[in-house]
Order: C-alpha cells, then sequence, then structure tokens
C-alpha cells in the first residue's frame, strides 16, 4: 500500500504541473515555524509516547490553476520525534527529514487585502539525520541512532497527508501566510515487518511565510 500511495504521489505531481497553464501567476518563496509531534500506536508497547516541539523550514513554489486553486510545491527541512517513558526506559528520539509536500489550496476571499485558505495534500519525507537520547534501566546514551549502543532501529523514509487552513495577506507582489497543518503518517515507522505494533508519525505544524509573484497577474475568464 505504502509503495502505491507513493507512486501515486509522484503520478500526481508530474499530471498537475503538466496542467498548469503555460502563463499561469507563479509565487516562490519561504516558510518557517514550529512543529508538535509524536506517533500513533496501533498495538502493544512496554512504553508510553509523547509529543516533542521541533521546527521546520522550507522553500515554496506555487502555481495558480484558477482565480482560487493554487498548486504549491515546497522542500523542507523538518525536525521531529517523540518522547519515550516506560518502566526502566525514558528517553528521546529527534529524526530530521528532507520532506517534499505538494498541497492544493483553495483560496477564500474575505475582506480585502485578507483572505483564507484551505490546504490538503500529501508529502514525502527521507530521514537525513537522528539523534537519540535514552536511558534504561539507570544508564543513560546519547548519540546518533546508527550507534550501535542505541540499536534504534527505524524507517527513514516516510509518507503522509496533510491537511489544514490558514490566512493570507495579499500586498500586491508579496503575499503573507500564517497556518495550521495536521500532518497524518501513512507509513509504518517500525521497519520489522513481524512486530506487534505500528508506529505512524503525526504532527501539528504552525507556520509563517512570505511569497512573491514572479509572473504576471492571472487573468479572470
Amino acid at each position: 500500500m505504502t509503495m502505491r500511495w507513493r507512486r501515486g504521489f509522484l503520478a500526481g505531481l508530474a499530471l498537475l504541473i503538466g496542467a498548469a497553464p503555460a502563463a499561469a501567476q507563479v509565487r516562490v518563496g519561504a516558510r518557517t515555524g514550529l512543529v508538535s509531534s509524536g506517533a500513533d500506536v496501533d498495538g502493544p508497547l512496554p512504553y508510553e509516547i509523547s509529543s516533542r516541539l521541533g521546527a521546520h523550514a522550507s522553500l515554496t513554489g506555487a502555481w495558480d490553476l484558477s482565480e482560487h486553486v493554487r498548486l504549491q510545491a515546497e522542500m523542507a527541512a523538518q525536525r521531529w520525534g517523540w518522547n519515550a517513558d516506560g518502566i526502566g526506559i525514558d528517553g528521546s528520539v529527534g529524526s530530521t527529514y528532507l520532506e517534499l509536500p505538494l498541497l492544493a489550496l483553495v483560496r477564500v476571499p474575505l475582506k480585502a487585502p485578507v483572505g483564507m485558505h484551505l490546504i490538503g495534500g500529501g508529502a514525502l519525507g527521507f530521514e537525513i539525520g537522528c539523534q537519540a537520547n535514552v536511558a534504561l534501566h539507570g544508564t543513560r546514551m546519547s548519540g546518533d541512532c546508527d550507534d550501535p549502543q542505541l540499536e534504534i532501529d527505524r524507517r527513514k523514509t516516510e509518507w503522509g497527508i496533510r491537511l489544514g487552513g490558514g490566512l493570507n495577506l495579499d500586498r500586491g507582489a508579496a503575499e503573507f501566510v500564517l497556518d495550521v497543518q495536521r500532518h497524518v503518517g501513512l507509513s509504518d515507522l517500525d521497519p520489522d515487518p513481524g512486530a506487534d505494533q505500528v508506529l505512524r508519525m503525526r504532527a501539528w505544524l504552525v507556520s509563517v511565510g512570505l511569497a512573491y509573484r514572479v509572473g504576471g497577474r492571472l487573468k479572470a475568464g
């Protein structure tokens, strides 16, 4: 199922970019903000998982497919993970991911120059770093997740759905954005197919951003 989702994501990206009008308005920009992340667990675990706070930053490119519909692609660095607490064990795991979200935005005009937007799409991520701080029966260890002493086995690619909404302030060539997104992971982060539990990423992302128009205005009709 995960492989089919990834193939569909890449195929959808190619189709949507190919369908964009040649004269579409294009905006490029940057976003940054906070991430509150954790994991949804299906099955028994010897410890409890709680959320931890991280950060994200991204470069964005957007194409107006119509007056109210926009396609936005991002390249983001995101820091997320979780805390673990159980009998004889406590600690935290924090991973840095290169994320490639592809989002559709539906813009809803309010009182000019303020508008709102609804967001939906997917994100494919690749782990580029991981640090852990773990205490086992009173002995604390910290370092890279691939350190043989830690042996934190995990999947290093992650796929999920993004949903959210926010506000935008249009100032001509510049646009300021504030939004909140929910990331619902679809990938099992435990690579062991025989494991009794399934772990999927869950996160809230709060972002502020600025984008500049580099193409002409989209003509109505």
